[in-house]
Parts: C-alpha cells; structure tokens; sequence
C-alpha cells in the first residue's frame, strides 16, 4: 500500500475540490490532504466494483486453476515432477492468495481442485515458502 502515503492526511487545510478523491490511486496528486487513500484497507477500492466483470473473471480463474489441477491429477509432487522449481514457486504465490480467500476460493468455487490443494500443502510444508509467501500475507510476524 505504499501509494496511500501520497494522500495521506497532513496538517494543513484540504483543498477546495475533492472531486480528484474518486479517481483512481495514481491520480492523486501529491498534494492530496483529503485522507480519502489513507482510509482504505486490505480489499478496499475506490473504484466501482462491477459484479459481471467480477463474475468473469473468477469463472476464468476457475477454468485457468482446473488446467493447473489437471496437470497434478497424474500424482507428481511438485509442477515438473519430483523436485520444486521456478514454476512451483511463481504459480505458488499465487494459489497461496487463492486459498486464503474463504468460501469463494478453494472451499467454495475452487473446492473441486483436490490436486491442486494437495500440491499446496505440500508447499506449505517448506518452511521457506510458510515463512516468505504464506507468512507475510497472513500478517505473520508483523
């Protein structure tokens, strides 16, 4: 979140027009004392959440994260085989996000992908990958 420094709220007067306050992050000018960035958290958006666009995309997360599955269904431990690799660790970082999300990522939605979950878990039990992607998305050690 470091881009909600540049609007976060400073000692002196806000300016007349806010109207730049529902514009996208990298709008902001510097010189913002509205507090509006400040005040978002984890999840937050100043933009408009479209639910078809939203509906989507996780229908093509769905699809992209079943092809995945498919290639572990053949029981090999780790992406291209016996031993982890770059592919392990890149696609990694991205199912860690995806089964911290709840009923609408593996439990729900996703709950189907049984050898995905299970190549998860296997790289949850590194401690290098518990400590440095799953760790620090949990809030972890903060």
């Amino acid at each position: 979140m470091a881009q909600a420094t540049l609007c976060a709220p400073q000692p002196r007067a806000p300016p007349a027009d806010t109207r730049h306050c529902a514009a996208p992050l990298a709008k902001f000018p510097p010189e913002c004392t509205c507090g509006a960035v400040a005040q978002l958290g984890p999840g937050s958006s100043l933009v408009p959440l479209d639910e078809a666009k939203l509906e989507a995309a996780v229908q093509r997360a769905v699809k992209a994260w079943a092809v995945v599955d498919a290639h572990l269904a053949d029981g090999r431990p780790f992406m291209l085989g016996e031993q982890l690799t770059f592919g392990d660790v890149t696609c990694g970082v991205h199912v860690n996000r995806l089964f911290q999300m709840g009923n609408e990522g593996p439990e729900g939605r996703f709950g189907h992908l049984r050898y995905l979950r299970a190549w998860y878990e296997r790289l949850c039990e590194r401690e290098a990958y518990a400590r440095c992607v799953v760790a620090p998305t949990l809030g972890v050690g903060r």
